[in-house]
């Protein structure tokens, strides 16, 4: 009697087939954690630079000052620029305290966080530059806003 040979594939070719997968995806998982981690990082400077932009638009429209600060409460860290109520008196905002409706205003992603500046590459003077002379009050305190805003006066120009 003549054996019928069946088609298929062993079990020894099937498990090398799903060895050789999970090679792959160990080697590519960090990978694709790192580019969504620095997307969601490059998402969040771009909202950022957006914000300081319409700040700086709107001081010179308004022909004002205008303030982009930092507030955290909790887990849920936000920027804004503190707009409302323009007042009389050329005044704007609450100086940062809380939000008000109309100001416009960012949502943070919770894994972009502070980090401290020894952390950073060695770039001499890079809070300095990027920042102006006080770049430490900058770390936002819970329930209240940071000590140092970024300001734009009315000619568009940050103001330290």
């Amino acid at each position: 009697m003549s054996k019928i040979r069946q088609r298929g594939f062993s079990l020894l070719e099937v498990s090398i087939v799903i060895a050789i997968l999970f090679i792959l995806i160990a080697v590519a998982l960090p990978v694709l954690m790192t580019t969504v981690r620095a997307a969601r990082l490059r998402g969040a400077t771009n909202d950022f630079s957006a914000l300081l932009q319409q700040a700086r638009m709107r001081s010179v429209q308004d022909d004002r000052y205008y303030s982009v600060y930092f507030l955290t409460t909790g887990a849920l860290r936000q920027e804004f620029v503190d707009i409302y109520p323009q007042n009389i008196n050329g005044a704007s905002g609450t100086g940062g305290v809380t939000i008000n409706q109309g100001d416009p205003m960012v949502v943070l992603n919770s894994e972009v966080t502070a980090q401290d500046a020894s952390g950073a590459p060695v770039t001499n003077n890079l809070l300095l530059q990027m920042l102006g002379s006080n770049p430490s009050k900058l770390t936002p305190v819970d329930g209240t806003a940071a000590g140092t805003p970024v300001t734009f006066g009315p000619e568009g120009l940050r103001s330290s």
